[in-house]
């Protein structure tokens, strides 16, 4: 970008972008002022762009860096993208070279991890407040979770028997091992 938030220059990384999504072929939107386009914005955008405008028009007046993620959704995909900008001298003023980086498959691992673990959450809250015992076991036999219910049923706490193998609650006349039940 120019100081004046003109587009100046794009690399062919920008071109494609732009073809792929039904951007101007003919110019690229070099020459369009990108501060007003933010500037003018509106509907779902509107907050970002606003943001985007005012963090570059920053970069351009005091030589400092910016930086945004935002969404850039297509009708076909769900899109995120982080947009660095960075000060550079050139032409006798100060330019800015502004790059759009796709962070997409690492928003939605980011999202997806979010919910497994609210899901993880929620089912631990169902296990807790159940009326029946739950005992959760690893592959060894080993206890490694025990509600509430398990602890009045049973008459020990959840700190008294996790890391225990479940043997331990088995009569002692109990011909099998929670191994031959595992096997």
């Amino acid at each position: 970008l120019g100081a004046d938030g003109s587009i100046r220059y794009v690399n062919q990384v920008w071109r494609s972008f732009s073809s792929e999504n039904g951007g101007n072929q003919s110019s690229f939107y070099i020459g369009t002022n990108y501060l007003e386009l933010c500037r003018t914005s509106f509907g779902d955008g509107f907050e970002v762009a606003s943001r985007v405008a005012e963090g570059l028009a920053r970069a351009l007046t005091d030589g400092t860096g910016f930086s945004l993620e935002y969404p850039c959704h297509s009708p076909t995909e769900q899109r995120w993208f982080v947009l660095f900008a960075r000060p550079v001298e050139g032409e006798g003023e100060r330019l800015l070279m502004v790059l759009h980086r796709n962070v997409s498959e690492t928003k939605r691992k980011q999202l997806e991890a979010g919910d497994a673990m609210q899901n993880a959450k929620n089912l631990a809250a169902i296990v807790s407040t159940m009326p029946d015992a739950v005992v959760g076991l690893d592959l060894k036999g080993r206890i490694t979770s025990w509600n509430h219910a398990a602890q009045m049923l049973y008459g020990y706490s959840a700190n008294e028997i996790i890391g225990q193998t479940v043997d331990f609650l088995f009569p002692p006349e109990w011909t099998k091992s929670i191994e031959a039940y595992i096997s």
